[in-house]
This record gives C-alpha cells, sequence and structure tokens, in this order.
C-alpha cells in the first residue's frame, strides 16, 4: 500500500477521481503543480488522505457535500490561501486553522457551525470571512479587529453592527437581520447581500450610496426603499436582484428618467406594481412572480433584454415603447395576440412567446428577416 506521503499529484488526483463524483482541479500557470481543488455534490466527508500530496495547494472548496470534519493535518502547505464550505453539515472549524497564517478567504455558508474559534482572529491576512446560514447566534466582537476584511457575511443578527465603520477595508457586506435601524453604517460600500431579513423598511436618512455596484435582497419582508438608496448612482453601474420580496410593490420615485441599474431581477415578486416612469434598464428578469397585470409604466421602461417567465397578463400592446430591446422571451402565460409593434422595434433580433395562448400566427412577420420568432406550445390553428 502506497503512503500518501509518498504519492505523486498525478497518483493523488487519480485516485481522488476514482473515489468521488465531480472532483476538480486547476494547474499552476506552467501546469506544474495542482494549486486549486473543488468537491461538490459529494459523499465526502472529511478532507482525504491524498490531498497531502498537494504540497502547492492554495485553494481548497467543497459545495454540496457530506463534510462532517475539517481535519487539517491532511493540509501540508502552510500557505493555503482559501477554504471554502457551502451547504455540508459541517459543525466545527479547528482552532489548527491558525497553522494558515497566509488565509484569504475562509467561508462556511450553510453548515452547521456555531462558534469561531478565536483563533480566527489570528488571520492578519483574512480578506473575506463568510458564515452566513450558519448557527452562530451573534458577531463576535473580535470580527472587527480583523482590519484586512474586505467581505463580511455574517449569520442572522439583530441589527447592523455600529462596528462595522471599523473596518476600513471593507467593501462588501451581507447577512439577514431583524431591523435595518443602523443601515447608514453601510454607506461607502460596493456591495450589499441580504437575505431573510424580517424588516420592512429601511430609513429615510441613510447617507450616500452611489459607490453601490450589487444590492441583493433575497427573500426579504422589503416593502419600499428610501431615495437615498439609489440617489445618484451611475450609469449602468447597479445590479439589483430582489428575487422573493413578495411585499415589494414598487421601485422609488427618484428612479424617474434614470438609468442607474444594469440588471434588475424580480422573481417570485407577486405584488410588484410600478416602475417610476422613463427608466432604461439593461435587463429586466422576472420569473415565477405570475403577475395578473403588468406593473404601472412597464412599457415607459425602456430596456434591451427582457426574460418573463411565468405570467397572466393576456396583452403585451404597449411593448413597441421600447425601443432598445433587442432580445425578449414572455413565456408560459395567457398572451392571447402577437402585436404588430413589435415590427417598429429596430434593434429586436429575437422573441420568444411560447406557451401563451395566441391562436393565430402574426402574417405581418412572415418573410421578415428583421428577427426570429418562437411560437411553439401556442394553440395555433391552422
Amino acid at each position: 500500500m502506497i503512503s500518501c506521503q509518498t504519492l505523486t499529484e498525478s497518483e493523488a488526483k487519480t485516485i481522488l477521481k476514482n473515489n468521488y463524483n465531480n472532483v476538480d482541479f486547476v494547474y499552476n500557470n506552467d501546469n506544474s503543480h495542482i494549486i486549486e481543488i473543488y468537491f461538490s455534490n459529494s459523499i465526502i466527508d472529511k478532507i482525504p488522505d491524498e490531498i497531502k500530496a498537494f504540497k502547492y495547494l492554495k485553494k481548497i472548496e467543497f459545495e454540496k457535500t457530506k463534510l462532517k470534519e475539517l481535519n487539517f493535518d491532511n493540509i501540508v502547505n502552510e500557505n493555503l490561501e482559501s477554504i471554502i464550505i457551502y451547504n455540508a453539515p459541517l459543525k466545527l472549524i479547528p482552532s489548527s486553522i491558525n497553522r494558515f497564517k497566509n488565509l484569504k478567504k475562509l467561508v462556511f455558508k450553510g453548515t452547521n457551525v456555531s462558534k469561531l474559534p478565536i483563533e480566527i482572529f489570528d488571520l492578519k491576512y483574512l480578506q473575506t470571512l463568510n458564515f452566513s446560514k450558519t448557527k452562530v447566534i451573534r458577531i463576535p466582537i473580535e470580527v472587527f479587529r480583523l482590519k484586512t476584511l474586505s467581505q463580511l457575511y455574517v449569520n442572522q443578527h439583530n441589527d447592523i453592527p455600529k462596528e462595522i465603520t471599523e473596518l476600513h477595508n471593507l467593501k462588501a457586506f451581507g447577512g439577514s437581520f431583524n431591523n435595518f435601524n443602523n443601515f447608514k453604517y453601510l454607506s461607502g460600500l460596493k456591495y450589499l447581500s441580504f437575505n431573510d431579513c424580517l424588516s420592512n423598511n429601511i430609513p429615510t436618512y441613510i447617507g450616500d450610496f452611489d459607490s453601490l455596484t450589487n444590492l441583493n435582497f433575497i427573500n426579504c419582508n422589503i416593502r419600499s426603499f428610501p431615495d437615498q438608496l439609489f440617489r445618484n448612482i451611475p450609469e449602468q453601474q447597479l445590479y439589483l436582484n430582489l428575487h422573493g420580496c413578495d411585499s415589494l410593490k414598487s421601485l422609488p420615485k427618484v428612479l424617474t428618467n434614470s438609468n442607474s441599474i444594469g440588471k434588475i431581477i424580480l422573481d417570485e415578486c407577486p405584488n410588484f406594481n410600478y416602475f417610476p416612469p422613463g427608466m432604461y434598464i439593461n435587463s429586466i428578469q422576472v420569473i415565477d412572480a405570475n403577475w395578473k397585470n403588468l406593473p404601472k409604466n412597464f412599457f415607459k421602461t425602456d430596456c434591451h433584454d427582457l426574460w418573463i417567465d411565468g405570467h397572466e397578463f393576456h396583452s403585451i400592446n404597449g411593448i413597441k415603447n421600447m425601443k432598445s430591446l433587442g432580445f425578449c422571451v414572455i413565456i408560459n402565460g395567457n398572451i392571447e395576440v402577437v402585436p404588430k409593434g413589435i415590427m417598429e422595434l429596430p434593434e429586436l433580433h429575437h422573441i420568444n412567446l411560447e406557451n401563451n395562448k395566441i391562436r393565430k400566427y402574426p402574417q405581418f412577420v412572415r418573410g421578415q428577416k428583421q428577427f426570429d420568432i418562437a411560437l411553439g406550445g401556442n394553440p395555433i390553428e391552422e
């Protein structure tokens, strides 16, 4: 039997591929050594002995695995830079994590870990710390002495901690919060991501957010946004994801005639019913919102890419006002007629209206070369 200490990288790679599904490897620039290993959708429950063969390993990642134990003794390179774990039954981060003095990224999102070992706070080069969706019940005050942090994602907490302002290199923050009373302390950050938050509003006076590029509210109880959150954001800068915010009804009126949103996601937002008029949004995505009617000013909101999957409205007659529309998918709904207005859209190259209630083929599109149209799954009469 060959000792794992004497295995070559190639031999260890073969064994891992034979033992586990979905394991991938990344080599360094000259292909001489493996520096990253990824396990996904696997029965793996601990760090395999074969990992000892990878003496130049910089990153190890586990996604949707059975990982229960982090036996760090099997990682021989103490210059490891990234440990990433998503969705695993792991309960403990060993204190021996401080072996990896150069660790820059530590993620254990979606695990059963309930406590952060104090040794984490000795990692002087740590840039990313993510313990969201864990069993950690508070944010240890020691987190805020990690002055190199640029990304911090925490578990459920009552409110945004005021101490966040002590992290001068921070660019990204997120978590699940009962209140947004301290939202103003996030002013100046570029990436914000919230999930399953109970608070239904954000205070009016929150400071300057014109650096914001990514804003995510996933399955949150938010009902409205203050104008200040969207004021003075540069053109096409903001990616806005509002997936599952089923209490949200509108965007703030400060966005009237604005083009600051590059993409908006309104998946599973059934009660959303108002766009400020005159907006330009490069990409609009709406999946499983099942809108009975299109929101007010929807066709006064210009866009280039439109994707709606799952709806109950019957007409899209106003679509001709979306002058920049180039790619359009409106499927699995109740549209009854293809409007002639689509012929007035100079940039349109594809429109998909599959699985609606269209009975008559639109004769006006026959022979045209401007765009292709998909109508499969409609009860079209021959």
